[in-house]
C-alpha cells in the first residue's frame, strides 16, 4: 500500500493522526481517545479497519491520546497503545503491525 503523506492543513495546537492495519489481526474498530480514557459510549475513528487499509488523517489537539484497536462492536482490545504523544502542528502515522513474539505491535511515525 502507498500512502501520500501531509496535504492537510494544520490549525495552531493541532496534528493529524492515521492509523494504518498492516498486521493479521484482521477488521479492526479503531478509537483514539486521551489517555486513559474509556472507550465506553465512544464513537470509533473508524469502523472494520481491514488489513491494508488506513483510517485518514484525523485532526487532533496536540496531545497525548491511546489509540485502541477491538473486535468490530465489542469492546475487546487485539492492541492498546498506552500514553503516546501527538505533536502540534505534525501529522503521524500509527502502523499496527504483527508482533514477532505473538499479538500487535506499533510504530508511529512522523509524515512529511
Amino acid at each position: 500500500m502507498t500512502l501520500t503523506d501531509g496535504g492537510t492543513t494544520i490549525a495552531a495546537g493541532d496534528g493529524y493522526l492515521r492509523v494504518l492495519n498492516a498486521s493479521s489481526m484482521g477488521p479492526a474498530d479503531v478509537y483514539i481517545v486521551a489517555a486513559g480514557a474509556s472507550i465506553t459510549g465512544v464513537q470509533p475513528a473508524a469502523a472494520a479497519l481491514a488489513f491494508d487499509q488506513d483510517t485518514g488523517y484525523k485532526l487532533v489537539p496536540g496531545g497525548t491520546y491511546q489509540v485502541f484497536l477491538t473486535s468490530p462492536g465489542t469492546a475487546n482490545a487485539f492492541l492498546t497503545t498506552g500514553p503516546i504523544s501527538l505533536t502540534a502542528g505534525q501529522n503521524q502515522t500509527l502502523v499496527v503491525l504483527d508482533s514477532v513474539s505473538g499479538g500487535f505491535a506499533y510504530e508511529q511515525l512522523t509524515d512529511q
